[in-house]
């Protein structure tokens, strides 16, 4: 707080017009103010949708054919829509779309395309929604020029409007304006804002202080001086004064007296005799008044009457005990006590005035300390007769609002210069506050910006060609700090400035002077860092400043350090430049093309593969020198590189060449694209093969010749890697040419290396060729014999190079020789077993007939126990001779009917009382089955045998089961197996999960004595026992086993006539014939295809027959149309049935096959399901069987 030194009340008129000045010029800054005062004036902010809105709303959309139209109002924080089409009512940010623009400049805004302008293009509701791309917006300006609002027009596709359409939009906005004026306008004048009440002593219209240019000075202050904490909201009427206390501030408002006046009583001129001024009942005394009012006053009085009333500050009177008598308008608005004369006490006087009057809160701006009284300005200019200017206080008005003042207050005199109270001088500072702290906070906000911003801000004169201005990122990038550049002045360009680069900064300087306001400048230069290096700076530059004669005087700009970009670019150049001497002398063929095929750029050695110029090249596309039949290829491989599936693909293709003749090339391309994923071109790679491929189709047709033959073909260097690999070879062993080509052949093809194969190895390279048997193994892990001839491949020099194999398969032969050798063998050893057990029988006969006559001689106990313990062991001696001579030559029994289901069904008795309980027994008979002619008590032991090694084989538990079946066997199946008879048979079936049986041993279980069980556990006699009693009864038996997943044993037994079933037909039984069909037969035995043949002939059928794949191949594709059926071997020599079913499929996919094996495994049926066939005949098969199986399928 100042002390001033005293001043004469002369000085009120210059001082109340410097006060003015000053704020008017607040005013002048603080137009945004006021124009939020004129847009709540209108109170339509927040208000509902009207329906002359929308129609004004409505018919601009209509007349510029946009989708969006709307009228939006502007506060200070946000935009509201009072009425819009194509978009959603309400409130959204002030920044976010255009309307703030229009604002700002106050005229027609028109943006043809937003993306275009660099002030919107950022914009939200340009990059999101709503996505503007065309706007024209019209400001709603007030009667007192303000723009409150904007009515805009939007589209989201650029366009333009016709001068009609912009005139149209101006109509409407006017219209705007006239209705919203209307509002205002429509309001009952003459409200009386004030009514007399109890305890006052008078009560008038405020406006009867003011005369009609004060109302309207009044007016126009209401409208630019009002608090901000209270815009948008109206201003407070007082209906009344009650008695009330705001407990926010401690402040008690009480009635207080007014004094009545006609309106146009100026402020009287007060003079006293030094004495004590009236007391408050005094002045109102109507003698008193009467004297104030008939005061005469001077022109000149008048006049300062006048200006004082139409200030926009307040001006007041004091009376001596500091409480306010009479002021100007803007002094009862500031102090918040409405249109009255009011008392109101400042706690300078005595107790009476403080206990009747409103109290007066004050506090210090800076410190905001309460100011006490004796520091209070008016009491300093009261009591010690000081003039205290400018003191910036904040006060709690009469009407509750805190504000911030800026008060001055001088001492009143009377003639005989005793102070007799004090004018006060206040000027609401409150708006003004909030301004200057917005600036400053925008001006931290500006300099954090600034020097948050990556690149160099800066405002440079270009007058005096110096930096005035440069952010901290000057130091960051050039190593100077600010002040330095400052410093450096004029000097700075010309010591930093890379000197190849001054013409072009010049030039840029002189475009500059030529550039509108907004227009961006763009410019790339050096600057000299403070270490010696050089920085590339990319500049953008736009005027700031213009002279008085509009030319540009300071440059506003930003510079982006690019050294490593240009540094990047330098290394891209130099690479181009490499990759272009490699691209024009590369010794194959080099292109650039085209997303659409056409060539860009082709070197020489291309021009000379193909026969054409490099104009005629460029002058056409790829696709016009490829061979048509190559273009779906290229195609394809072009769509998987766009697609991103594929980098970069290589391909062999046929190209012409000028001539005319075909060009084999190989084909690489890779597509080159920019880091936004445009694409640019095809870098394609071009070598003329065309030598290699007629080489290469030489070599084919030879190896066509190769794959022909049955025989696998394949030819591996002596480090034992496969060079050539045949068709043949693929389909005896299961590898694919791809898979084979490469690998170890030792490896591949054999489990171990044997001795055989280790001498069939030496034998070649010592004697040059070499020829035996070998076992091998295909892809499957199958084993299987071939007959194998090497032969040495020698090179030019006649040096070993390589050993030619050709195998054929003999696994099926070598089963044949087994199967034969076998019988053979067991037929002897049942010779000779016969002949044992006819000697056995004759030295056993004599000890039994001498052990029944000791009987007789020696009837004491112990030669009896001797004798018995004889006896018992002869007969035991007895029964293993029968065993044998019924393996050897089967007993002569008594045949009866037997039913073999009551038979199974004894067993299964016996199994479930004597087998273990974790052995599940399982049976199906049909009850149609038929009878045979036997012993029941041989043939239950040949069932209970195979039921008691099926228990042995699951020693933790299994599954058991018996089927029996009904089976006609025909020529064929008989034709299949050497121990069939045609005649109907019943098939027998026992089977376990055991253990299985393995191979090795498989070939010796029906040999006598042979046994795999322990010690003491088994005779060896079991199995070779039954299957002597199968064959005494004219049957045969079959074996199935896998170690691991069991053993299935097939009896067949021969049945004969009874009553219990249907009586056997002498011939075939009726079975379903065909009506024309021709059948593709396609087996490698000749009985087999002349058999069935036959049989399919007899019921109607047609038959063509092949005895291998190639032969089927042919056959089918010169009857595709008549062949119903086609029935496949599936192990043939030349082509097997895999192979040929599936090439028979490529030619057909809806060609139906019947699979053939004698292997009768569901495994490898239900692998040839899933290859599309249609049904599975096992070996032998019945003419009954086929003819089903066809049936089945033809329908």
């Amino acid at each position: 707080m100042r002390n001033q030194p005293k001043t004469s009340i002369k000085k009120i008129g210059r001082f109340a017009s410097l006060v003015q000045n000053k704020i008017m010029a607040s005013l002048q800054a603080d137009k945004e103010t006021a124009r939020l005062e004129a847009l709540y004036r209108y109170k339509i902010v927040d208000t509902g949708a009207e329906e002359i809105f929308d129609n004004l709303v409505r018919v601009a959309a209509l007349s510029c054919k946009t989708p969006i139209a709307a009228i939006a109002l502007v506060d200070g924080k946000r935009q509201w829509r009072k009425s819009s089409i194509g978009l959603e009512l309400g409130e959204f940010p002030r920044n976010v779309g255009l309307c703030s623009f229009c604002i700002e400049q106050r005229e027609l805004l028109i943006v043809n395309d937003t993306l275009a302008d660099s002030r919107f293009a950022t914009n939200p509701a340009v990059t999101s929604y709503p996505q503007i791309r065309f706007y024209a917006g019209v400001p709603l300006m007030t009667a007192d020029g303000y723009a409150i609002g904007v009515l805009s027009v939007a589209d989201r596709s650029p366009r333009h409007l016709g001068e009609e359409q912009v005139e149209i939009l101006r109509l409407l906005s006017r219209q705007a304006i006239n209705q919203l004026e209307q509002r205002v306008w429509s309001k009952p004048a003459g409200d009386q804002r004030y009514k007399k009440g109890k305890g006052e002593l008078g009560v008038v219209d405020a406006s009867s202080l003011l005369n009609t240019s004060d109302r309207a000075a009044r007016s126009q202050e209401n409208r630019t001086q009002g608090n901000l904490s209270d815009r948008g909201k109206d201003p407070p009427v007082a209906e009344g004064v009650a008695q009330s206390r705001d407990d926010s501030c401690g402040v008690d408002i009480l009635p207080a007296p007014i004094i009545q006046g006609t309106g146009e009583t100026p402020m009287p001129q007060l003079q006293g005799t030094g004495e004590t001024p009236m007391p408050q009942n005094e002045q109102n005394h109507p003698s008193t008044m009467q004297r104030l009012a008939e005061a005469s006053l001077d022109p000149q009085q008048e006049l300062l009457q006048t200006v004082l009333d139409s200030l926009p500050i307040g001006v007041w009177i004091a009376l001596r005990q500091g409480c306010f008598l009479q002021g100007n308008p803007a002094a009862y608005r500031i102090w918040g006590i409405g249109g009255r004369l009011s008392i109101f006490d400042f706690g300078l006087g005595d107790g009476e005035a403080k206990t009747q009057n409103p109290k007066f809160s004050g506090w210090w701006k800076d410190t905001g300390k309460a100011i006490e009284p004796h520091e209070w300005g008016l009491f300093r200019a009261i009591n010690q007769g000081e003039t205290c200017l400018g003191d910036r206080i904040d006060i709690q008005c009469g009407d509750g609002v805190r504000k911030t003042i800026l008060n001055s207050a001088i001492p009143l005199r009377n003639s005989q210069q005793e102070i007799i109270g004090a004018i006060a001088i206040d000027q609401d500072i409150t708006s003004q506050q909030l301004v200057e702290k917005a600036f400053w906070e925008n001006q931290r906000l500006i300099q954090q910006i600034a020097d948050s911003t990556p690149a160099i801000l800066y405002i440079y004169d270009l007058i005096e060609q110096r930096n005035i201005y440069a952010n901290r990122q000057v130091g960051e990038i050039l190593g100077y700090s600010p002040e330095i550049v400052q410093k450096m002045g004029s000097a700075m360009m010309p010591q930093l400035l890379h000197p190849s680069d001054r013409v072009k900064v010049a030039q840029h300087h002189q475009r500059l002077q030529a550039a509108k306001d907004g227009e961006i400048l763009e410019i790339e230069y050096r600057m000299r860092h403070i270490n010696g290096e050089w920085r590339w700076l990319s500049c953008r530059e736009t005027v700031f400043t213009r002279t008085g004669d509009g030319l540009p005087k300071q440059k506003l700009g930003t510079a982006t350090d690019i050294t490593q970009r240009q540094e990047a670019e330098e290394q891209l150049r130099e690479s181009k430049e490499r990759f272009q001497a490699a691209f024009e002398s590369a010794a194959i063929g080099m292109a650039l093309v085209s997303p659409a095929g056409r060539w860009l750029q082709v070197n020489l050695s291309l021009c000379e593969m193909l026969g054409y110029s490099e104009s005629e090249l460029l002058a056409t596309t790829l696709d016009a020198i490829a061979h048509p039949d190559d273009l779906e290829p290229d195609l394809n491989y072009v769509r998987q590189i766009l697609d991103s599936e594929l980098r970069s693909c290589h391909m062999e293709k046929r190209c012409f060449h000028k001539t005319g003749r075909i060009v084999w090339v190989l084909l690489s391309f890779s597509l080159v694209q920019k880091a936004t994923g445009e694409l640019l071109y095809f870098v394609v790679q071009i070598q003329d093969i065309t030598k290699r491929k007629q080489a290469e189709q030489k070599i084919s047709e030879q190896a066509a010749l190769l794959d022909v033959t049955t025989d696998a073909i394949l030819v591996r260097s002596l480090s034992h890697q496969i060079l050539f690999w045949n068709q043949g070879a693929e389909r005896l062993y299961g590898w694919k040419t791809k898979e084979a080509l490469g690998k170890n052949a030792e490896q591949l093809l054999y489990k171990q290396i044997s001795p055989e194969l280790a001498a069939a190895r030496a034998a070649v390279l010592s004697k040059g060729e070499w020829q035996g048997e070998l076992k091998k193994v295909t892809k499957a892990g199958q084993e299987i014999i071939v007959q194998s001839r090497w032969t040495l491949m020698r090179d030019g020099a006649g040096e070993a190079k390589s050993i030619l194999s050709v195998d054929t398969d003999i696994t099926e032969k070598k089963k044949l020789e087994a199967q034969f050798l076998r019988t053979q063998r067991l037929e002897s050893i049942g010779t000779l077993a016969g002949g044992i057990a006819h000697d056995l029988n004759n030295v056993l006969a004599p000890i039994l007939m001498a052990v029944q006559l000791l009987e007789k001689k020696l009837p004491d106990a112990a030669s009896k126990r001797l004798l018995d313990t004889l006896e018992n062991n002869a007969k035991r001696g007895a029964d293993l001779v029968k065993q044998i001579l019924s393996f050897a030559r089967g007993i002569e029994a008594k045949r009866t009917l037997v039913q073999i289901r009551h038979l199974i069904s004894e067993i299964k008795q016996i199994a479930k009382e004597t087998f273990p309980k974790s052995i599940e027994f399982q049976t199906d008979i049909p009850r149609d089955l038929w009878t045979l002619s036997g012993d029941a008590t041989q043939l239950h032991q040949v069932f209970l045998n195979l039921c008691v090694n099926a228990r042995d084989a699951m020693p933790s538990g299994g599954i058991l089961s018996i089927s029996a079946e009904n089976k006609s066997i025909d020529e064929n199946y008989a034709k299949m197996h050497l121990e069939a008879k045609v005649g109907p048979y019943i098939a027998i079936t026992v089977s376990d999960t055991g253990t299985g049986i393995p191979t090795e041993v498989l070939e010796r279980i029906f040999e006598p004595f042979f046994t795999t069980k322990e010690l003491g556990k088994g005779t060896g006699l079991g199995l070779s026992t039954a299957i002597g009693i199968v064959k005494n009864h004219g049957g045969f038996v079959q074996v199935h086993s896998e170690v691991g997943k069991g053993s299935q044993f097939q009896v067949f037994l021969p049945a004969i006539e009874t009553s219990e079933t249907p009586q056997l037909p002498e011939n075939l039984p009726a079975l379903p014939g065909g009506k024309g069909e021709l059948i593709l037969v396609v087996d490698d035995e000749a009985a087999i295809r002349e058999i069935t043949k036959e049989s399919l002939e007899t019921y109607a059928y047609k038959v063509l027959t092949a005895s291998d794949g190639i032969e089927a191949i042919a056959l089918y594709a010169q009857h595709r149309q008549e062949i119903a059926v086609v029935l496949i071997d599936m192990m043939m020599p030349s082509m097997d049935g895999p192979t040929t079913i599936r090439l028979l499929q490529k030619m057909n996919p809806k060609i139906k096959i019947i699979a053939v094996s004698g292997l009768n495994s569901n495994y490898q049926f239900d692998r040839l399901e899933i290859r599309g066939v249609k049904a599975f005949l096992s070996k032998p098969y019945t003419a009954k069987e086929l003819l089903k199986k066809i049936h089945s399928v033809v329908d």
